[in-house]
């Protein structure tokens, strides 16, 4: 379900239902890579590594785009 507007970050952020939710982080966690930060940047590194096999694991403070790649023009999806 889209986010109310008061909530929204963006219009991508309003008008784009999540197709996952996760948990906080609890405990401890284990990959190869830990990325910090779920931007264009961190989320592009995340599927490269993917590509060779590589496991990461991304921590984000917020939902995955709310910073500068959420704002600007929201184009993270």
């Amino acid at each position: 379900m889209p986010k109310p507007a008061s909530d929204a970050v963006s219009l991508w952020d309003m008008s784009s239902p999540e197709t996952a939710s996760y948990q906080p982080l609890d405990g401890d966690a284990s990959a190869d890579v830990a990325i910090v930060g779920g931007g264009y940047t961190g989320c592009s590194t995340a599927l490269h590594l993917a590509g060779h096999n590589v496991s990461s694991i991304i921590l984000e403070a917020e939902d995955i785009g709310y910073g500068g790649s959420g704002r600007d023009a929201g184009l993270l999806n």
